[in-house]
């Protein structure tokens, strides 16, 4: 059990990481804050688990191997929440490691059935990253059934389906995300490619495309 004095300076580190996170202090700035709040808070307390949580988002796009250990920190404590699952589906996406990638998007799954875009990020990853477009439609289905209004969603369905040979539904899908985001040259490439008939030579979608292009990461979002 932390003695008063030792809670009250770990109350102070706390809340300078999180001040500087609030104000958008450098990179390296906030690191260094929460990695001595790591180092000096007892395994397991809330101050632990704060500053690896954060440790781990601020890395993802910097250091995803980086990110990835102190996801492992928090899992190694019994921290059992999808949103650490669904970074860790990233961190792996990122590192190559697909098969790792998709077990992390199906936990989060397990602890988030409705979530959106951890079926999208799943779904994604299993068409692009691992060729498994079969695979893949399920879960980009669910997505689009849930938030079809996003763009990303729907751009993601749309290749599956065309890999797949379904062209019209494709087609049709590839319209409504460039409705929703005309000025996506993404989205534009895809339809036209889907109209050309989807050659497999003519087309290149980015396997981590998910979730980064958010300035909060959308780890509410996701790839399995």
């Amino acid at each position: 059990m932390m003695g008063k004095n030792e809670y009250a300076r770990l109350t102070k580190l706390q809340n300078r990481a999180e001040k500087a996170l609030i104000i958008g202090r450098p990179y390296q700035e906030v690191v260094l804050v929460l990695e001595e709040l790591a180092r000096e808070a007892p395994e397991g307390s809330e101050f632990h688990l704060f500053a690896h949580q954060r440790l781990a988002e601020l890395c993802l796009e910097h250091n995803p191997w980086q990110s990835a250990l102190h996801l492992k920190r928090l899992m190694r404590v019994g921290v059992n929440d999808d949103s650490v699952y669904a970074l860790m589906g990233l961190c792996q996406t990122l590192l190559g490691n697909y098969h790792s990638a998709v077990a992390a998007y199906r936990r989060a799954l397990e602890l988030a059935p409705d979530n959106p875009w951890y079926h999208h990020n799943l779904g994604h990853l299993l068409d692009v990253g691992m060729g498994r477009a079969e695979n893949g439609e399920k879960h980009l289905r669910i997505a689009y059934g849930l938030e079809s209004q996003d763009s990303e969603i729907a751009s993601s369905f749309a290749h599956c389906l065309a890999r797949l040979g379904r062209l019209a539904e494709a087609q049709s899908i590839a319209k409504r995300a460039v409705r929703v985001s005309p000025y996506n040259k993404e989205h534009r490439a895809l339809l036209a490619w889907i109209e050309r008939g989807a050659p497999a030579d003519g087309y290149c979608v980015s396997t981590a495309k998910a979730g980064l292009d958010k300035a909060d990461l959308r780890t509410n979002r996701a790839v399995d």
